[in-house]
């Protein structure tokens, strides 16, 4: 790896997806069929505003990174309305989700410069004090959570 590869400054996202971009709501107002691994458009386009407000990538911390490939989820973003980079998945290890997310950072400190970081998720599981914005299964990502996560990562 060069100089030129390391350390590379980068804001994160670390992303869960039932509960923050689908919802209870978006089923009942027909936007998705189901939460079986649909993202709602609107949610989506929320998550853009984050993304062009602050430049951070995703990297994925929900469960259905457990199933799918990085590619695949990729792929479902993207047929969503996603604009930005989808980086990494976090890994799969026994604890909370903050546990998991935290590995990540610490196990990719010798490329990225992480200079900042949201958790965004309807689980408090994923809560790193400072860092967390917490949307509710029955609405999804709103108004309120891009600002709160454009606040914690900082704008551009």
């Amino acid at each position: 790896m060069s100089d030129d590869e390391r350390n590379v400054a980068i804001k994160i996202i670390f992303l869960d997806f039932d509960g923050v971009l689908n919802s209870w709501q978006s089923i009942r107002e027909n936007r998705i069929p189901d939460l079986f691994h649909c993202l709602d458009a609107y949610h989506v386009e929320r998550l853009n505003r984050i993304v062009i407000a602050t430049g951070a990538v995703v990297v994925v911390s929900s469960s259905w990174r457990i199933i799918h490939p990085i590619v695949e989820l990729r792929e479902s973003l993207v047929k969503a309305g996603f604009k930005g980079v989808v980086s990494d998945r976090t890994p799969r290890l026994p604890g909370e989700r903050k546990d998991e997310i935290i590995e990540w950072i610490n196990s990719h400190r010798d490329v990225h410069d992480v200079t900042s970081f949201v958790a965004i998720d309807d689980d408090s599981d994923a809560n790193i004090e400072g860092h967390f914005v917490k949307t509710d299964f029955e609405t999804g990502l709103q108004d309120d959570h891009v600002e709160k996560a454009i606040s914690i990562l900082g704008s551009l």
